[in-house]
């Protein structure tokens, strides 16, 4: 499911002073478990976000002035199938 998320753009939350989403992403590539890229959404102000396209070339936070450039911001999240 989670790398249904990442091809479809959604953004993964960054966790600030605690292991957040976006590190255990990081931690599943890196093991080989999930694969790349994916966009990071870390809270920069009082409703003031930033989006960054994490790789492995990608260093900095880079300001995105259309979140909808970069991230599937009409994404429905019961569009999520379980299978069981």
């Amino acid at each position: 499911m989670l790398n249904s998320l990442l091809r479809q753009r959604v953004p993964i939350a960054v966790g600030g002073m605690l292991p957040g989403p976006a590190d255990e992403v990081d931690m599943l590539i890196a093991n080989a478990v999930l694969e790349g890229p994916y966009i990071a959404l870390s809270w920069s102000g009082p409703e003031q976000w930033t989006l960054r396209e994490i790789d492995s070339s990608i260093a900095e936070w880079q300001p995105v002035p259309d979140a909808q450039s970069m991230a599937n911001v009409s994404f429905d999240p019961r569009s999520l199938k379980r299978s069981g």
